[in-house]
């Protein structure tokens, strides 16, 4: 019997690459069956909320699922849809993996820093609102509990030592002495619990200058909800774009959300010329957690060919293949 997944078309061009992620899992003969449940804009127009209840129940039933991005209004609207989903499924931690493929132009080569960012807290997932009439005071808190930045603490430290990778912690505890004083204290208060996991506090803009400078240098980051953010945006840049950004969600109910790191693209909706490789990559990480290991193997295998030969690659990347034919190409490499 096949192994059921929750599928998230999502907005934009989400509909166009998880598709595209679909249509390469069932080419590695994997038995997987995907099961589409409502989320997003086409959700909040049908139910009144990007998130219904429906979703998060199917998701709870098959544990497992495949997103596409998922729009979260600027400046008003709805709340973040990505951010209520992971909070509502207790995914309290992001693995945002970021690797240099062989063929994609970029300043340096050899790069694999992966980013752990914290979804349930920081200074961005917090109290933000106007205060007075005329919306004349703007008031921001953030909100960071011990024992919750302590469970991201112990993810991060036992990801590092499982992998025999040096962790590295953003702070701003010069500036901000409580708030990023209190995660760079818990950090070094965990760490006593994992001796032979080196770790180093950096203060955010070092870290980031070094990043841009010496990238190879790094393996492991770990930062609160606005320093995986950032950090793994940069991270992404480094080995060539927002295209490449994949995330996996995890917590500790046996619940994993994979999904592309970035957005929804209009400019490329509908137009078959999305680079579908972030979400082709979630799926092929999905495809490990279902114990799929060969076929997951394969499909990075295919997706270095095709970067390697350099034939099909989509205009982000410098070449003029569209969706499909990239799609096509990982295919037939597999």
């Amino acid at each position: 019997m096949a192994m059921e997944v929750a599928w998230i078309r999502g907005d934009g061009i989400g509909p166009e690459v998880t598709e595209a992620a679909i249509e390469v899992i069932a080419a590695t003969g994997a038995s997987v069956a995907f099961v589409e449940v409502p989320a997003g804009e086409k959700a909040y127009q049908e139910y009144g909320t990007a998130i219904p209840d429906k979703l998060l129940e199917e998701i709870r039933r098959v544990k497992v699922c495949l997103k596409g991005p998922l729009r979260n209004p600027i400046g008003g609207g709805y709340g973040s849809p990505n951010h209520f989903l992971r909070r509502e499924l207790n995914l309290f931690a992001s693995v945002r993996p970021n690797v240099s493929y062989p063929g994609i132009p970029t300043p340096f080569s050899d790069v694999d820093i992966t980013v752990l960012m914290h979804n349930m807290e920081g200074p961005d997932a917090g109290i933000d609102r106007y205060l007075g009439a005329n919306r004349e005071v703007v008031e921001h808190i953030g909100v960071m509990t011990r024992d919750a930045t302590k469970r991201m603490l112990h993810f991060a430290f036992q990801y590092a030592l499982d992998r025999g990778k040096a962790l590295a912690i953003p702070h701003f505890a010069d500036q901000m002495k409580c708030y990023e004083g209190s995660w760079l204290r818990l950090a070094e208060e965990v760490g006593q619990d994992y001796p032979d996991v080196e770790f180093r506090g950096f203060l955010a803009d070092n870290l980031a200058a070094q990043l841009v400078t010496r990238p190879q240098r790094f393996s492991l980051i770990a930062g609160h909800h606005m320093w995986g953010d950032l950090f793994s945006g940069l991270c992404a840049g480094l080995v060539g774009g927002g295209s490449l950004a994949t995330t996996i969600n995890c917590g500790d109910e046996g619940v994993a959300l994979f999904e592309t790191g970035h957005g929804v693209g209009d400019d490329l909706a509908g137009k078959d010329a999305a680079n579908p490789t972030a979400s082709i990559v979630a799926g092929r990480y999905l495809l490990e957690e279902l114990g799929f290991s060969q076929e997951a193997s394969r499909i990075d295998c295919a997706l270095r060919e095709v970067f390697s030969n350099g034939e099909h690659l989509t205009a982000d990347l410098g070449g003029c293949a569209s969706l499909s034919e990239f799609t096509t190409a990982v295919k037939q490499r597999l």
